[in-house]
């Protein structure tokens, strides 16, 4: 009798489904509701033993939702500068193109720290204003004489006292710096993001203008190219619903980081369009009920969660959040899921217990291995 495995000459042989609910073996009713409730956009509720295989569910159900059709930005707001403007914009491949362009303008030169003039180079963070040796606007000191310098990361009291005792210069490392030239002429240098530093005429000031005040006034909160399969595990309040960072000088103009630079999302706005997966639900305590209101509204605000830090005067109004909730818990911690939130997935989706065993499969005998034909007695069944 000829084994069934004899016709595979390599593993390479071997079929195997490309698509992830194909390869859960076992769970035949669980898939069918779980391609279902994506389908419709509802939420689940995953029950059973821990190695069932409710993590392998919420993943491969990941893979039915569609790609995001937009991305979140958060935009200052002048009139009140700790109540940011969030806006929610559909992904245009044109605007990317339009920022390649810009960059890659025939008619804007750029220039390298060691080319910069000495004073521009000092004020950028680039120069050691007593040695005038090259550093980067990160170090806070000079490598070679170490004398303090400009440098992005100041700003703090104990960094600006250390200046002041040293006759130092004491404001941190700027990103854009006017300069005029021998012949008299204006020209501006700005270093972007990525470290390139620009240098602007005049004339071509005026048509950087408005884009560069566009850049600093708005910040992409949730990229459309983000994975939208968010695994959090319910323990913190910040993981879950965002956060505002700490800033000693709160949005001070000129001096602290503006708010809209400061805001964290959190796991529900970064699953929106997507699917959030929450392992043992019931561990969120009194939180379930912030996630039962971003599940109503589809929509959550983001604010600072401690009292004493600055972030907690900022609040960022209807994040978006449309999400599709999977939740994950064992059998015996269901009564400590709040009613709301448990009707509200059983009447909106669904509620399914796992299998936790499956039936024995007839596996044939498979043939005495040929090292071992010269055993007697003895059976090898596999």
């Amino acid at each position: 009798m000829k084994h069934v495995l004899d016709r595979f000459e390599t593993t390479e042989d071997v079929l195997i489904p490309t698509d992830p609910l194909e390869k859960i073996i076992g769970q035949e009713h669980a898939v069918s509701l779980v391609r279902s409730a994506v389908a419709q956009r509802r939420h689940v509720l995953l029950c059973g033993v821990p190695g069932v295989g409710k993590s392998m569910l919420a993943k491969a159900a990941h893979t039915l939702l569609p790609p995001p059709s937009s991305e979140i930005i958060v935009q200052k707001n002048p009139s009140q500068p700790d109540r940011p403007i969030i806006k929610e914009e559909p992904l245009k491949k044109e605007r990317f193109i339009e920022k390649i362009v810009v960059k890659h303008n025939p008619d804007i030169s750029y220039t390298r720290p060691e080319d910069l003039p000495f004073e521009v180079a000092a004020q950028m963070g680039y120069r050691c204003v007593r040695c005038g040796a090259l550093a980067i606007p990160s170090q806070s000191i000079c490598m070679d004489c170490g004398c303090p310098k400009r440098t992005e990361m100041g700003g703090t009291p104990s960094y600006v006292g250390l200046l002041r005792e040293l006759d130092v210069i004491s404001e941190p490392a700027l990103t854009t710096v006017n300069h005029i030239d021998t012949n008299g002429n204006h020209v501006t240098f700005r270093r972007s993001f990525d470290d390139t530093i620009m240098v602007l005429c005049e004339e071509e000031i005026a048509n950087q203008e408005d884009d560069a005040l566009d850049e600093s006034a708005m910040r992409v909160l949730v990229p459309g190219d983000a994975t939208r399969f968010v695994h959090v595990s319910g323990f913190s309040p910040v993981e879950l619903l965002g956060d505002v960072k700490h800033d000693p000088y709160g949005s001070a103009e000129n001096l602290g980081q503006a708010a809209h630079m400061r805001v964290v999302p959190g796991a529900i706005h970064e699953a929106h369009q997507g699917i959030l997966y929450i392992d043992e639900i019931a561990s969120l305590g009194r939180y379930q009920k912030h996630l039962l209101t971003a599940m109503q509204d589809k929509a959550y605000p983001i604010s600072g969660h401690n009292p004493q830090s600055s972030g907690a005067s900022v609040r960022v109004d209807a994040v978006p959040c449309d999400f599709v909730l999977f939740a994950a818990c064992n059998i015996e911690d269901l009564p400590a899921i709040i009613p709301p939130l448990r009707s509200r997935i059983r009447g909106y989706g669904y509620e399914i217990m796992l299998n936790s065993w499956m039936p024995k499969n007839e596996i044939p005998k498979l043939h005495r291995p040929n090292c071992y034909r010269g055993w007697k007695n003895t059976s090898f069944d596999f």
